[in-house]
């Protein structure tokens, strides 16, 4: 739901309409050093541009369930 709400406008799929070269598959993930949750949840949390940081409307609990998400829909190849 909060990846639904706050992501998928941008990165639908697991993609990146924004960098194409920078989507949340996992080989992409890995290439560029973001292939873990802590990882996942610093970018959440304070963007990277062109994301936007979102600490300021999504709390910590959320952050954290949002990362946990990308990286298992990621491991699944975001079927």
């Amino acid at each position: 739901e909060v990846f639904d709400k706050n992501c998928a406008s941008c990165h639908k799929g697991g993609g990146n309409i924004m960098n194409p070269a920078k989507t949340l598959m996992k080989d992409s993930l890995d290439k560029n050093g973001v292939a873990t949750v802590d990882a996942v949840k610093a970018i959440v949390t304070n963007g990277k541009a062109p994301m936007p940081a979102f600490k300021a409307s999504l709390d910590e609990k959320q952050i954290e369930s949002v990362s946990a998400y990308v990286i298992e829909q990621a491991e699944k190849g975001w079927k």
